[in-house]
Formats: C-alpha cells, structure tokens, sequence
C-alpha cells in the first residue's frame, strides 16, 4: 500500500483506499474493518495522502515525513499520542516533539487530531517501519527553533 492510493475525502471520517478511476472520480474503500466501496464524484473534495504537507516556519513538510517521525518517536520511544479529550496544551505538546517548527498559525489541534487519527488507521493497515523519506526532500526532524 502506498500513499498514493490513500485519500480522505471531506465530509467523511477515516480515510479510504483508492480501487479503481472514473472520469468523474475514484471508487474507493474504507481502509475500517467494513472495507465499504462506493464512487466519490466531482461535489467531493477528495485529497490523497501523498500530497499533503504540513506547514512549518520554514517551508512545507509532507505528510509521510511526519508519518515516520510519528513512528519513531511513538514506536520506538515511547511517546504517547494524544486523544480527542486532549486539552490544547498537551496537543501542542506532542506535536512539537513530532515537527518542532510547526506553523501554530496554520495547523489547528483538529488538524494534529486527524493526522493522529490517520496514523492510526495507516498503522493498522501497513507497516509503518518500512516508510521511506519522501524523495528528493530533506527530512526535518527535531529541529529547534
């Protein structure tokens, strides 16, 4: 599985495997345990994984970045995601361990939310170890401002 066949779609929870093209859309299904099928069409905002990046102070950093610091630094060292009943402080700082230079303007605690939520359902589906840093860009991790 690849980012490239993941999508979220708005107005929809979760995120959804692409099967098959349509001229006027995509025939997904739901990456939960229903695996639902059904055709998007051109009213849904559809938005694949792979591209979308998260805003930093210094530039853009994609998503599958972010997916792999997420990995290491909760896999492997043990940090401890927060949940939707998190108050904004301790959103704040998780995500900060996972890009310290994030733009606090522009990425809302519903966007970390999502972006945890999706880790989840990525890490239920796929190995997560086995991500690589997306091509041609500089991994930021752990920078300090």
């Amino acid at each position: 599985m690849d980012l490239k066949d993941i999508v979220s779609i708005s107005g929809k929870q979760g995120l959804y495997q692409i099967v098959s093209k349509r001229k006027n859309g995509f025939i997904v299904e739901s990456l939960d345990f229903q695996a639902r099928r059904f055709p998007t069409n051109t009213n849904q905002r559809v938005s694949i994984l792979d591209e979308i990046s998260v805003f930093t102070n210094t530039g853009d950093l994609k998503i599958l970045d972010v997916f792999i610091v997420m990995y290491q630094k909760i896999e492997e060292e043990g940090v401890e995601m927060p949940s939707k009943k998190s108050n904004s402080s301790e959103i704040d700082a998780f995500f900060k361990k996972i890009v310290p230079n994030y733009d606090k303007e522009k990425v809302y605690n519903s966007d970390i939310l999502k972006l945890c939520s999706w880790y989840n359902i990525l890490s239920e589906q796929m190995d997560l170890s086995e991500l690589q840093p997306a091509q041609g860009e500089e991994q930021e991790t752990n920078e300090q401002d």
